[in-house]
């Protein structure tokens, strides 16, 4: 379980290079914000323990490479190998996109969890940042609030969306 005000981001995988710096893997896409974050967290016995960022570079949109200001050696890397990277929720959340860059998304299959396939992502739409997911099967368009009430789980392996729509959504 994750402490209060903090997102899980990755773990760290691997060291990477020679000049301690680690590889950390997420199973979702990074958020843009946090390559401008001053200070990540490594979870350590459960607690959340502030490590100031010297370096952060993005290898793709589920891999960085990362360099602590105060981990200078494989050997002082070396123990914090596994362990969850966190950020602060309230700057990686407030103002993010939803599922970072929008375009990722597109061709995903949408299922509900009662009534099934939906059908396919074709684009995500945002009107005044509230945005919604434009699904079409055969010609019916169909169009998914973005909210965590709604948006169950998102399988990027799989490129499948599932959702929780309320009731008369699908009916609109």
């Amino acid at each position: 379980m994750l402490p209060e005000n903090y997102r899980h981001i990755g773990k760290i995988s691997k060291i990477f290079g020679h000049k301690g710096e680690a590889l950390i893997i997420t199973d979702r896409v990074f958020p843009k914000k946090i390559e401008k974050e001053k200070w990540l967290f490594l979870l350590i016995d459960g607690l959340p323990v502030p490590f100031l960022v010297a370096g952060f570079q993005l290898r793709n949109e589920t891999s960085a490479i990362i360099k602590f200001e105060d981990l200078n050696t494989n050997e002082e890397l070396e123990e914090f190998i596994g362990l969850d990277v966190l950020a602060e929720e309230s700057k990686t959340h407030k103002n993010a996109k939803p599922f970072g860059n929008h375009f990722e998304i597109k061709g995903y299959k949408v299922f509900d969890s009662k009534f099934g396939e939906l059908g396919i992502v074709r684009s995500m739409l945002n009107f005044n940042d509230n945005y919604l997911l434009q699904v079409f099967k055969e010609k019916k368009e169909i169009l998914i609030p973005v909210n965590e009430n709604i948006i169950v789980e998102i399988n990027n392996v799989s490129k499948i969306i599932i959702v929780n729509t309320p009731e008369g959504l699908l009916d609109l």
